[in-house]
């Protein structure tokens, strides 16, 4: 009996932590970081054909708009998985990442900066926040939405499936997360730099030990090659095999022919075939730059050069969370200017983007931060570490900044609402200026050397520089372009439009006449110079692997650029880039830019020296030829084997098995798929008022019998609203009969900034007590509830509260005329508690964690009752 009730304890306990808000670490104290929820958000929902999507009340057009873009996402990879959802999705959509990180609907870490998205399995919901750019909204909604038919596929779309169901094998993230990541987008430029430059630094693993970042990138390549080998059309085969055998070899191996390890071979080899050849065609970064910051152990990101080139600001993970350095370009030593994310003046730093720059004397810092209800712009000294927080009205993230050469004005693209806008901020008078004020994305704002103009990146065009309404503002998967706005009158102007390609990372070089700025016109994110006033591009690097931040010193002598060592991020500096020279005005391509038919024509090196066979043989290089016009290599080519006859026989597979669903042929190029056109006019309802409905999460139950103690059994169930913010929980333990029964009953209210518990609970044990003429059970019963507060003062310290009342008896199980003995006890008590450490693998590996309690029972209850004071 004993081993069964200890069992069940475990399952009682595990149960409650689940549902637990908190981090459960201590025997007195539930420490752990807090979700502050500054704001209530009034919601709303709307259906389509497959979503219920959720959003706040002021932001409909949010709402409507992703509820478009997730119908479209949705049939697109039902065609692709050849499958139709069993239930419908619900998709959340927040009107900031601050809003995100704080959700009750879905289980986030502590800190959220690097999450885009999540899709949970217990009732297959979809978080999704605005951050700004509504190419990458569109793709992190395509991306959950994959994950959302899968968890349908596999596992019917519940935890609870799961359980009733016995499933037990999970899908790995390198499936998972990469045929997200290719649904979404196909094959992307940074993808292919991030796979290049591991193939190259021999830091590719091979398929089965794809994890971390090669989930995403390295399973986005795996699924790039199976689709570019074999048909699209084997992607929903291996999907099908695999939910039925459970086998990833035997799924592929029934697909294509080949087990999944020669898969990894020749995956592994192909790649090989693309990118070596790519050596002697480009310039090594470490060659030409020097590495500045390169740690294998850490994330390094947002490098900031000083004005005068001496200096560099940058964020970095090596303390286990992101602090802001600086450190001199000609030194290895570092000073740790910002301890980040252990206080609520520095609770986030910009990590994605731009934020940090430096003013025009050197001398401070501005760094963008959230910092308690709202994001600030903060300015520390460089020598003292004093800082000083500019809060930015009517904001609700920075993005990115720049300070400008006049000294009192900051730049910066930050969001309001759905909109993402050029704002300017006086930071003697703490005013703040709208530059655009329009539906388009725009990012990166960077001064002219005379402050009157500033550069950006945006989706906007000539053609539509005006537009009040979202659904016909952004152009949404289209390229980005460079432009200028006036600070005199907002005037905009257009300075590229380069078809196909982004142009972005803009920084004006010294003057205003030159502006180097990022783009991978050739697959490959390089570095350009745009003459204003000759309205001329010419390369400035010709890269092996490319960057995805710059920045430039005031007169344009040094380029601070972030890329990859080892597959690892690093940031590296670019002496006199404005002197370089590049004897081609136009780069050669890669095969990826080859196979998006960017190549003007010009075939990829590996192209050119691959051997006919490897030609034939490698799917990325026919790919390539299929997507070049070249007379010379077609010539070569044209009498050798068909596209497929190298791929090994595979016998019809049995397609009974599977659910197949007819979707209409939909027209868009073979390699990209052109996920911004409709498949048609999406329906949407009337807006509707969120309506509290709770629906289960977990309902578990088992039972047993004793020839000693007769019926046992336990029971765990757990419901909630399909926003998170009321939670019952019910875990039931019985034996014998109701008498012995073991229950928590807890009900939490979550919406609002102070939480709520309310919990009634009974336990009872069977306990032996032996005299000196029998031998005697006894029944020890307590039954009470409590109720409890925890109000959040920000991320790191709360107070709680609780009052609770309890009854305990003791009685003969043998004498049950004789009456128990009882005794009760009501209590209250307050804590506090701090928080400040930074998680491991394991558990906590720096930092400390402080609490303080009183708890007592002022008055008896009768004359059976008990007073104390802990």
């Amino acid at each position: 009996c004993m081993p069964y009730r200890a069992v069940v304890l475990v399952i009682t306990i595990a149960v409650l932590c689940v549902c637990n808000t908190t981090e459960a670490t201590a025997q007195y104290f539930s420490f752990g970081k807090n979700r502050v929820q500054y704001d209530r958000i009034e919601w709303e929902y709307i259906k389509t054909d497959h979503f219920d999507v959720f959003y706040d009340r002021e932001l409909a057009e949010l709402g409507a708009y992703a509820a478009r873009k997730a119908e479209r996402a949705y049939q697109e990879t039902a065609q692709l998985l050849q499958y139709a959802a069993a239930r419908r999705i619900p998709l959340i959509i927040y009107g900031n990442h601050d809003d995100f990180g704080v959700t009750n609907a879905v289980e986030l870490p502590d800190y959220v900066e690097g999450i885009g998205g999540v899709t949970e399995l217990y009732k297959n919901r979809i978080a999704v926040p605005f951050t700004g750019d509504y190419r990458e909204f569109d793709h992190v909604v395509h991306h959950e939405i994959l994950h959302a038919m899968l968890n349908d596929l596999f596992y019917a779309g519940t935890f609870q499936s799961l359980i009733q169901k016995n499933i037990r094998f999970p899908i790995p993230a390198w499936f998972n997360e990469g045929l997200a990541e290719y649904v979404a987008s196909g094959w992307t430029s940074e993808a292919d730099q991030f796979i290049s430059e591991a193939v190259l630094s021999g830091t590719l693993p091979p398929i089965e030990l794809l994890t971390g970042a090669f989930a995403y990138k390295g399973g986005q390549s795996v699924w790039d090659y199976i689709a570019t080998q074999y048909g699209r059309q084997k992607i929903a085969e291996i999907v099908y095999v695999y939910r039925l055998s459970r086998s990833l070899d035997a799924a592929f191996k029934e697909a294509t022919g080949l087990t999944l390890r020669e898969h990894s071979v020749r995956w592994r080899q192909s790649l090989k075939e693309i990118y070596f050849p790519e050596v002697a065609a480009r310039e090594n970064i470490e060659y030409i730059a020097r590495p500045v910051v390169s740690d294998r152990s850490s994330y390094t990101s947002s490098p900031a050069l000083s004005p005068r080139g001496d200096r560099i600001a940058y964020l970095s993970s090596r303390s286990g969370l992101f602090d802001l350095y600086v450190q001199r370009v000609n030194s290895r030593e570092r000073t740790r200017l910002i301890r980040g994310q252990v206080s609520t003046s520095f609770e986030s730093l910009p990590i994605l983007s731009p934020g940090i720059s430096w003013s025009p004397d050197g001398r401070r810092i501005a760094v963008a931060v959230k910092s308690g209800k709202n994001d600030a712009i903060t300015v520390v000294d460089v020598v003292t570490g004093r800082s000083k927080a500019h809060r930015v009205r009517g904001v609700d993230q920075i993005l990115s900044i720049d300070w400008s050469p006049a000294g009192g004005l900051i730049a910066m693209a930050a969001t309001s609402g759905a909109r993402s806008d050029l704002y300017v901020l006086d930071m003697n008078t703490g005013s703040v200026r709208n530059l655009t004020n329009d539906w388009f994305s725009d990012h990166e704002p960077s001064f002219s050397p005379d402050g009157q103009q500033i550069v950006f990146h945006s989706d906007r065009s000539e053609s539509s520089q005006q537009s009040d309404s979202l659904r016909s503002g952004p152009r949404v998967g289209s390229q980005y372009d460079l432009f200028t706005v006036s600070l005199a009158d907002g005037k905009i102007d257009q300075l590229t439009e380069t078809p196909d390609v982004s142009e972005h990372t803009a920084r004006f070089a010294g003057s205003k006449s030159s502006i180097l700025f990022v783009s991978a016109q050739n697959g490959i994110e390089n570095l350009y110079e745009l003459d204003v006033e000759e309205a001329t591009i010419r390369p400035v690097t010709n890269l092996l692997v490319g960057v995805s931040q710059m920045s430039l010193s005031s007169d344009g002598s040094r380029a601070a650029l972030a890329s990859f060592k080892r597959s690892t991020p690093a940031i590296f500096v670019l002496s006199n880039p404005l002197d370089r020279r590049i004897d081609e005005d136009r780069l050669v391509p890669n095969v990826h830019a080859q196979r998006q038919r960017r190549g003007g024509g010009i075939a990829a090196p590996a192209s050119v020296l691959a051997f006919g066979s490897v030609l034939r043989e490698n799917p990325f290089l026919r790919d390539a030829r299929e997507n070049t016009v070249n007379e010379e290599l077609d010539r070569d080519l044209a009498a050798g084997p068909a596209r497929t006859e190298h791929v090994p026989p595979v016998a019809d597979p049995d397609t009974s098995r599977f659910v197949s669903v007819t979707f209409p042929e939909q027209d868009g190029p073979t390699y990209n798929f052109d996920y911004t056109q409709p498949t048609g006019p999406v329906e949407l309802s009337q807006p509707s008022r969120y309506k509290l409905r709770f629906s289960p999460d977990l309902v578990y139950g088992t039972a047993g019998y004793d020839v000693l103690y007769g019926v046992q059994g336990v029971t765990q169930m757990v419901f909630s609203d399909l926003l998170g913010d009321h939670r019952f929980t019910l875990s039931t333990n019985l034996l014998i009969d109701l008498r012995n029964l073991d229950y928590v009953a807890a009900y939490n209210y979550l919406p609002r900034r102070m939480d709520w518990t309310l919990a009634g609970f009974q336990t009872s044990r069977l306990l032996r007590r032996t005299t000196e003429s029998s031998l005697r059970y006894d029944r020890f019963r307590q039954v009470g509830m409590t109720l409890r507060s925890s109000y959040p003062l920000d991320k790191f310290r709360r107070v709680e509260a609780h009052v609770s009342f309890i009854r305990a008896s003791q009685s003969d199980i043998a004498a049950s005329a004789d009456p128990a003995i009882t005794r009760s006890v009501a209590s209250g008590g307050l804590s506090y508690q701090r928080d400040i450490t930074t998680p491991g693998r394991l558990g906590p590996i720096r930092g400390n964690r402080v609490g303080v309690s009183v708890t007592g029972s002022p008055a008896r209850i009768g004359t059976r009752g008990l007073q104390f004071v802990n």
